[in-house]
């Protein structure tokens, strides 16, 4: 974190007495997330914070919340400013693994569906309204997506113009790195609890792999799609804007909204 010196994840194993003075603490960096790297060791996960977005103890609170509410999630074991120690969940994430169970998938639902019906922290719900896309983006990719004016003016109106909503308190980042998985594919949990909180189930929907998107239709039949679109199209733009999706995938995206307003 800016202006802060990082701790050493083995020192932090020591400190909680995860790891004997003088023994190895074998710890492998992993990929690192936007706000957090992270380590691995055989029977632990250590993160330690890259901003200060960060918010170790209430990502704790919550995933003891999710336990108690029989959420398949890791057990956060320490925490302090700037990191915490979790157990590690057996299996690898769903995007390393490559492939999923047939029933992933609507475990996956089901473990949500119990955060959904029961909110993991007290606090006030929030505005009615929908309007937290970032038309930055939009500029940001004008010249390397070569967005014709029709385009344009899609996207702008997309994410600037309010939408009403159904609030709901979410994960919010259901996707398959946050997804534990064994070798089969079979659902071991989802971690992750940083984006949690009160949004929407379409907001908690347009963060979902395809085949789980196409089963939360099902079983959540009341969703507004045309919000489910464009809280959607916002995070593919996002992804398209740092490397991470190709414009046609935000291109496709664009297409659901136009269908869903004809």
């Amino acid at each position: 974190m800016s202006g802060l010196r990082s701790p050493d994840p083995t020192e932090l194993l020591r400190r909680h007495g995860l790891c004997r003075k003088g023994s190895p603490c074998v710890l492998v960096p992993a990929r690192h997330g936007l706000v957090n790297r992270v380590f691995l060791g055989e029977r632990y996960v250590v993160r330690i914070a890259k901003t200060a977005l960060a918010d170790h103890a209430r990502e704790a609170r919550l995933a003891l919340a999710a336990l108690g509410r029989g959420v398949r999630t890791a057990r956060p074991l320490a925490w302090g400013q700037g990191y915490s120690i979790w157990e590690r969940l057996p299996g690898r994430s769903l995007k390393e693994v490559g492939k999923a169970h047939a029933e992933l998938w609507n475990e996956l639902l089901a473990d949500l569906e119990k955060v959904h019906a029961d909110p993991l922290e007290p606090g006030s719900i929030p505005p009615r309204f929908w309007k937290s896309g970032d038309s930055s983006h939009v500029e940001a990719t004008r010249a390397e997506a070569g967005w014709s004016a029709e385009e344009l003016e899609l996207l702008r109106a997309a994410l600037e113009t309010p939408h009403p909503v159904r609030p709901a308190y979410v994960h919010g980042d259901a996707f398959g790195e946050n997804i534990a998985a064994d070798e089969q594919g079979r659902y071991v949990g989802l971690i992750d609890w940083g984006c949690a909180g009160w949004q929407s189930l379409e907001y908690e929907c347009s963060r979902l792999e395809e085949e789980a998107l196409e089963l939360a239709l099902k079983r959540w039949p009341d969703l507004d799609l045309e919000l489910l679109w464009k809280i959607r199209l916002d995070l593919f733009l996002l992804l398209a804007r740092y490397g991470r999706l190709p414009f046609a995938e935000v291109r496709r995206m664009m297409q659901q909204v136009r269908e869903v307003r004809s």
